[in-house]
């Protein structure tokens, strides 16, 4: 990653995240991949940091539900609170909103509320 001091408590630092998953509803499933920088605000020796992410997602399907959400190629953001509890281990949440940035009609968007755990090793 990169790193640099904002100011003498503030530290940033820009890192890269991929996801791969899947996307059910009642009548299809999809295949998710999503690739993008992640910037990572931290305040002094703080286990609470900000996160901030934009980048690319494909999905092999664009109907869930009946709904046509606009096209196989999105833009998936996010603004996450990570507390890392302890020098292996950090717990987050994230608001993230997925849509085409209207690329394609229509374009409802997908906001979804995330909790993740990560494992450092």
């Amino acid at each position: 990653p990169w790193a640099w001091a904002i100011t003498d408590k503030v530290n940033a630092e820009l890192q890269f995240e991929t996801a791969l998953g899947a996307m059910n509803s009642a009548d299809n499933t999809a295949a998710y991949g999503h690739l993008g920088p992640v910037l990572k605000l931290a305040y002094e020796a703080c286990p609470v940091y900000l996160t901030l992410s934009s980048g690319p997602t494909l999905l092999s399907e664009d109907t869930f539900d009946g709904r046509d959400i606009g096209g196989h190629f999105h833009f998936t953001s996010g603004i996450g609170l990570n507390w890392q509890a302890s020098e292996r281990c950090n717990l987050g949440y994230r608001l993230q909103h997925t849509s085409n940035a209207n690329l394609d009609q229509p374009n409802p968007g997908l906001d979804l509320h995330t909790l993740s755990l990560s494992i450092v090793y």
